[in-house]
């Protein structure tokens, strides 16, 4: 009978045991959602700080000299946006009249909403070509500074990695030796 009991008793505790690293995984689990949540917080926020930067900038107020550099950037991808989008809208054979921004046929003179009189676009295909080997060269330039950027990236998370790794083979070490300690306490009870 002492045999059945003991082993009632090791099977009682192996599944307390399960029970309560099954308890804990879901625990974590939810842990890392709420970080992930936070994180999301955090990346919104920053996203908020340059956007009031940028604001700033654009409103002529003195922002810091690394911040100037990444408004210039920006400026120049709105431009680079507008500049296609006038170049759509010239391909349809439309404009946009400056007053109203009402469509036009590109050859009317005068909008038809507001009466304004209209400039008829033109394209300098030569310049628009010196524009865009100009843009290729920026971005060849940015192509590698993101490769650099990329190659510090991983060596960051290659060092990461290996800090999780030391970390969870320490605590698969740790959890080695609270089984060990375990096992030491039902073999004392038996």
């Amino acid at each position: 009978m002492t045999f059945l009991k003991d082993i009632t008793k090791k099977v009682s505790n192996s599944a307390k045991v399960a029970a309560k690293k099954s308890s804990n995984m879901v625990e974590a689990t939810r842990l890392n959602f709420k970080i992930n949540s936070e994180e999301e917080k955090i990346q919104k926020s920053y996203e908020s700080i340059g956007k009031k930067v940028f604001e700033s900038y654009e409103k002529g107020e003195d922002i810091e000299e690394g911040f100037k550099e990444i408004c210039n950037e920006i400026v120049a991808c709105k431009n680079n946006i507008q500049s296609i989008k006038d170049k759509i809208l010239f391909l349809k054979n439309i404009k946009v009249c400056p007053n109203c921004n009402y469509q036009l046929e590109c050859m009317d003179s005068y909008c038809t909403k507001c009466g304004e009189k209209q400039e008829i676009p033109t394209f300098d295909e030569e310049a628009e070509k010196d524009e865009e080997a100009e843009k290729d060269e920026e971005a060849e330039k940015d192509e590698e500074t993101e490769k650099d950027e990329e190659a510090e990236k991983e060596e960051e998370a290659e060092k990461e990695e290996e800090a999780e790794k030391e970390e969870e083979a320490e605590k698969e070490e740790e959890a080695e030796k609270d089984e060990e300690i375990e096992k030491d306490e039902e073999a004392e009870k038996i």
